[in-house]
């Protein structure tokens, strides 16, 4: 197993390992969402497609996202460096994530770990639940397209997103 001293290495080491860990997690997870959102009205409202999804929402919803994503990173990064640890504690993983921080801290965490999984949770459900609730408009819409052709366009227009 991978090791990481916690003085050997330094502490902006693991926090930059951790910052973009929980930024890049959570930036995949909303431009999923985002593109969920995409594929629904491309192929639900499809003639609305230009007017709803023009490029300044487009370019808003992505800078939203990253924005959502650097606050989330900062608000981890920042509960993690209120904490004081022990000193020659070796950490058995190749990265560090905040859960496993947390269970290497000297002070009381129990209100810190409540947030952290909290906020966690909200940045893993909020997007999921997102995908999904597109995803159910989306089969239905799709089913009732009458030609098969049409029906294998649209399920392929879906299906990268599915993949990823």
């Amino acid at each position: 197993m991978f090791g990481r001293d916690f003085l050997g290495c330094g502490v902006w080491y693991w926090l930059t390992q951790m910052y973009f860990l929980v930024l890049f997690a959570c930036i995949e997870g909303m431009l999923l969402t985002v593109m969920a959102y995409d594929g629904f009205v491309a192929i639900c409202l499809p003639l609305h497609y230009p007017v709803i999804m023009n490029p300044h929402l487009g370019v808003f919803l992505v800078l939203v996202s990253f924005f959502l994503s650097l606050l989330d990173s900062q608000l981890h990064s920042w509960i993690v460096l209120q904490f004081t640890f022990f000193k020659n504690v070796e950490i058995s993983n190749f990265f560090c994530d905040p859960s496993q921080l947390l269970n290497l801290a000297c002070s009381d965490s129990v209100i810190n770990s409540i947030f952290i999984y909290f906020d966690s949770t909200m940045f893993g459900f909020l997007p999921i639940s997102g995908i999904f609730l597109s995803y159910y408009k989306i089969v239905p819409s799709i089913l009732r397209i009458s030609s098969s052709d049409g029906k294998y366009k649209a399920f392929s227009t879906c299906g990268c997103h599915l993949a990823v």
